[in-house]
């Protein structure tokens, strides 16, 4: 029962938006996150294997993979729309990508077009 106290007490604390984004920036992006990628890959070959792999789904905008200590095993595969990235990641969560299953989550965030 304390776990769920201080469950309400967290969300109780959050700062909801109370208006809309401004309006240049009124266009979402959906954006897959994927985690869990092998770190031993070329990130050149990890952003074209990913690329050729989520092509299928719809327009890629960007495929961004980095090898620092922080983002490796990680990228970021920009859709240009929500069916897309939604179809994608319900056909590749928990898939093996080189020996490991893909972990992936959906990310959003606002762009000027």
């Amino acid at each position: 029962m304390a776990g769920i106290k201080w469950l309400r007490r967290a969300f109780s604390t959050l700062a909801l938006p109370t208006s809309s984004p401004p309006s240049d920036m009124s266009t979402p992006s959906p954006t897959l996150y994927i985690k869990n990628l092998n770190d031993r890959t070329n990130k050149d070959e990890l952003r074209a294997q990913l690329y050729a792999l989520f092509l299928p789904y719809g327009q890629i905008l960007d495929v961004v993979a980095l090898k620092t200590a922080k983002m490796r095993g990680q990228a970021f595969v920009v859709f240009a729309d929500l069916v897309a990235a939604t179809a994608a990641l319900r056909a590749w969560q928990g898939e093996s990508f080189y020996d490991k299953p893909m972990v992936c989550f959906l990310f959003f965030f606002f762009f000027s077009p």
